[in-house]
């Protein structure tokens, strides 16, 4: 079925690049006409000039003409190629792209499972009980109850 496709596809773009090729052949002889209009005016008449003498005109063979026609032929089945070569070079470009971005998913997915979120720090204790250097931190009374119980205990120095 991808072999039709390809088929299919491939001669509807030779199809349509020697429909390219005839416009364009026949837009640079319409420019031609025109131009000989703007430059000669309107009055110009072809019947009124004289025609240039075909001995001084090299006429085109039957050779020369199938020389051409094989020329042309050859260039536009190396535009054909080259095309082919390009859309080739985007569509590995887009796979390679694709994987790095699966690579980079994948990653970030196992990053995620083997780190677990961290736990935000609460904010420090400031102020005249809250930083007292204890490792065991009680609340106010405990503290005020510490403080008591330090005065009662000390004894005067003896001496």
């Amino acid at each position: 079925m991808d072999s039709n496709l390809l088929k299919s596809t491939g001669s509807a773009s030779k199809k349509v690049t020697q429909q390219v090729v005839r416009m364009v052949k026949d837009e640079s002889l319409e420019m031609f006409k025109s131009a000989r209009k703007q430059i000669a005016g309107e009055f110009f008449d072809p019947a009124s000039r004289e025609q240039p003498k075909q001995d001084g005109q090299p006429q085109i063979t039957e050779q020369q003409k199938q020389a051409k026609v094989l020329q042309s032929t050859r260039r536009l089945e190396q535009l054909e190629a080259e095309i082919q070569k390009i859309r080739q070079e985007a569509q590995a470009k887009k796979n390679a792209q694709l994987q790095n971005e699966q690579q980079l998913n994948r990653s970030q997915a196992q990053q995620e499972q083997a780190d677990p979120l961290a736990e935000p720090t609460t904010k420090r204790k400031r102020g005249m009980f809250g930083a007292t250097g204890n490792k065991v931190k009680a609340g106010m009374k405990n503290q005020l109850d510490k403080l008591n119980r330090k005065s009662e205990i000390r004894m005067p120095p003896s001496g």
